[in-house]
């Protein structure tokens, strides 16, 4: 038995090393890597400090992110008939009907997020 450390989280871990190439399972990060039969890569011994931005300040910099696919990206505004409107449609179309369009020109701004293409907000 070997120690190795793993490529993708360079935790080290000890595994058996055969005659050729195994797959191998990370115990701490779970990605699949090949353990090749030479001598084993070096092992980290002190952890290197990266920097590490919390959800907070990213939301910060870029000053919003979609709930749902949670990108950056900032929405654009769609143009639409509001809920007064068709209220107005509606009471027009029952009380007097040339004039119903009217509500059709009620109209409100909703946020749409550019990569989802969910409506934000009310």
């Amino acid at each position: 038995m070997s120690t190795f450390a793993c490529p993708y989280c360079r935790e080290p871990f000890t595994a058996t090393a055969g005659a050729h190439p195994s797959p191998v399972h990370c115990p701490h990060c779970h990605q699949l890597f090949e353990i090749a039969s030479q001598a084993p890569p070096p092992v980290r011994s002190a952890p290197i400090a990266m920097p590490i931005q919390p959800l907070a300040a990213t939301k910060a910099v870029y000053g919003f992110e979609c709930p749902f696919c949670h990108t950056h990206a900032a929405p654009f505004r769609k143009s639409q008939v509001s809920t007064a409107g068709w209220v107005t449609l509606i009471a027009l179309l029952i009380m007097c009907l040339p004039l119903f369009w009217i509500g059709l020109l009620m109209k409100e701004e909703v946020p749409v997020c550019r990569s989802c293409g969910i409506k934000l907000g009310g």
